[in-house]
């Protein structure tokens, strides 16, 4: 059972973004695995431990919002299961509680204080200053939804797993003759000569006769196919459709104005001229007699080795680099006044307000209506929601779509054939109703004979529908696509044509030294690359496929490469060994010493848990986690 879980979550999709998700273990962790345990909702055993299913939906939840975020709303525990996300997680669970479990066999037990100084040193739980907060602490344990107690035992299981896997993984190091023989393939570098083919410089194309065309539409039918389109008729039901029937609070609309420019007016922002000096003496001296001069620079005129006078671009009080700084200029009261010396790390510093800059704050009057729409979608809301229950009974009645619309008040839309993406058989998009554009993912999927149903959309709009017809994709004909077909066939004829060439070229790489006199001859682009690496990291915009090809050839030994807009003829005239000294050779030794070291590592952890799990007893249940946690299909 566990090699076909482990063969079920091997898709490239799931490597890719379970990474993604590795974090959220951090934050909810397994707490609750020797929790809830009941005899039916146990859907693995690990040794003595029983995973029940509320525990695994705990711990997969977090994982599903991140991939809503990727995929949308709609993705759920179904897709994740099959994508092998579940049963991934599922095995997270079952390899910590058997380490869990040896833990307990060796007799690991972190003492408190180390527990202790594990969860105060969590920057999550620090103040601005730096020290543990226990209301903060408190805080985000509860919106999380986790007990101190239990997150206590969490920190303490994940150090003694931590521990038991340091211990496995300890030590693991690349042979040096592995990295002696990684070093002198990876590091190796080639120089290659290459004269290049552009398909767009093929001009001498002829134009196509009747038959050729003919010849390549059929040959190549699939590039010229019309998508399925289908024809519907959508209830659509919007919150602006009830707007009349609500009336403009205006007592409603003078309070969201006065929450809206309360707390979308940008902040204030302040300019400033300012001296720093040494001491407190001279700071008080320099602001007595700007006060009396009226200003900064007669102020310090009279100052032995006077300070130099900074100016500060406007900024917000957040802007200020230091709170007291910012406490003193920004409770200063008009332009011109001067602040009282203010100590930082820096000095003593006296400041002049120079500027004060705010955005005006706009009138009622030009935010009504804006306001007034909000108001509207909000109480219109509450209306649909109304609305949707009548047509939901209605449909549960077996009303047709008009008959539902009718119970309602709402709209009716008539759709000509349309595709999925919302464009219509002459090719145009779609552009009248967004409540239709919403509904052509479901009604691309949906059977013709399926009855209507109604859908709510993260908008705030519903619609049902009903397919009125369904048009086939098929080939479009060749007078319908005769553009297209010519310039497909004509870009064909001039990317065999450069092909041609650069084997033409290649051919003559073998026996001429100047790829500038082939390029001339058979006009082409002449280059010489850099040394390579094998990797590409240094190709300057040469593609890996190139690249490749440079390094399965000899010194001397020449090639073409396709790489879609053009072809290449390469030769290779160096092939240069591996640095063995320098910043370079140094750089690529640390990087292959620390890849092998990882990949070593992973390998002990991997048997380790294949021992753990012979040690001790592993029994998923498969049907309890299809019962309890998947949605009915």
């Amino acid at each position: 059972m566990l090699q076909a879980i482990r063969s079920r979550t091997g898709s490239w999709i799931v490597k890719i973004l379970f990474g993604l998700l590795v974090l959220s273990f951090a934050v909810w962790g397994i707490g609750d695995i020797f929790r809830d345990a009941g005899p039916d909702t146990v859907v693995a055993e690990a040794g003595n431990v029983e995973i029940t299913a509320a525990a695994l939906d705990r711990a997969l939840q977090p994982q599903l919002d991140t991939y809503r975020n990727l995929f949308g709303p709609e993705f759920d525990t179904r897709q994740a299961y099959n994508l092998g996300i579940v049963d991934d997680t599922l095995m997270s669970l079952v390899t910590r509680a058997l380490a869990q479990q040896e833990s307990v066999d060796l007799g690991l037990n972190p003492p408190d204080s180390l527990v202790r100084a594990r969860i105060q040193a969590t920057s999550e739980f620090q103040d601005a200053t730096g020290r543990f907060n226990p209301v903060q602490f408190a805080q985000i344990l509860g919106f999380v939804g986790l007990s101190e107690a239990d997150y206590v035992a969490q920190v303490r299981s994940d150090i003694t797993s931590r521990l038991v896997y340091g211990a496995v993984s300890a030590g693991a190091q690349a042979p040096d003759i592995a990295l002696e023989y990684l070093h002198r393939y990876r590091g190796e570098r080639r120089v290659a000569e290459i004269v290049t083919f552009l398909n767009d410089s093929i001009t001498d194309i002829p134009e196509a006769e009747e038959s050729d065309l003919q010849a390549f539409h059929e040959e190549n039918g699939q590039r010229y196919e019309a998508p399925e389109y289908r024809a519907l008729t959508v209830l659509a039901l919007r919150p602006e459709d009830v707007f009349e029937q609500i009336p403009a609070d205006e007592a409603a609309v003078a309070e969201a104005y006065d929450a809206r420019v309360r707390f979308a007016a940008a902040p204030e922002r302040r300019g400033f001229e300012q001296v720093i000096v040494d001491d407190a003496a001279t700071g008080q001296a320099i602001v007595d007699a700007t006060r009396a001069a009226g200003s900064l620079s007669e102020g310090i005129a009279g100052i032995e080795n006077a300070p130099d006078i900074l100016p500060l671009n406007p900024t917000t009080r957040d802007g200020m680099v230091d709170p007291a700084l910012a406490d003193a200029g920004f409770g200063l009261t008009a332009v011109g006044d001067v602040s009282a010396p203010v100590q930082t790390d820096f000095g003593w510093h006296v400041l002049t307000l120079t500027s004060v800059e705010s955005e005006p704050v706009p009138p009622l009057a030009d935010l009504r209506d804006a306001i007034v729409a909000d108001l509207k979608r909000e109480e219109a809301l509450g209306i649909l929601f109304e609305l949707s229950n009548r047509i939901i009974d209605a449909f549960a009645g077996g009303a047709s779509l008009s008959g539902a619309a009718e119970t309602a008040g709402a709209r009716l839309i008539d759709v000509p054939p349309i595709s999925r993406d919302g464009r219509l058989q002459d090719g145009s998009r779609y552009t009248e109703s967004d409540v239709v554009l919403a509904a052509l993912a479901d009604a691309s999927q949906a059977d013709p004979a399926d009855p209507p149903q109604l859908s709510e959309t993260a908008e705030g709009f519903y619609f049902a529908f009903r397919i009125t017809e369904v048009v086939e994709p098929a080939v479009r004909p060749l007078a319908d696509v005769r553009e297209e077909v010519a310039e497909d066939w004509r870009a064909e004829q001039a990317a065999a044509a450069a092909a041609a060439l650069a084997e033409t070229a290649v051919e003559r790489l073998a026996t001429v030294a100047s790829t500038q006199s082939i390029a001339d001859d058979l006009g082409g682009l002449t280059d010489v690359t850099g040394e390579l690496l094998r990797d590409g990291s240094n190709a300057d915009g040469l593609e890996q496929a190139a690249v490749d090809r440079i390094f399965d050839l000899g010194t001397g030994q020449a090639a073409s490469v396709a790489l879609g807009d053009r072809h290449l003829a390469i030769r290779v005239t160096e092939v240069l060994p591996a640095e063995v000294s320098g910043t370079e050779a140094e750089t690529l030794q640390e990087t292959l010493a620390s890849e092998v070291a990882r990949g070593i590592e992973r390998d002990l952890l991997a048997q380790f848990d294949a021992a753990l799990e012979t040690a001790h007893d592993v029994d998923i249940r498969q049907d309890r986690i299809e019962r309890y946690l998947l949605p009915s299909p």
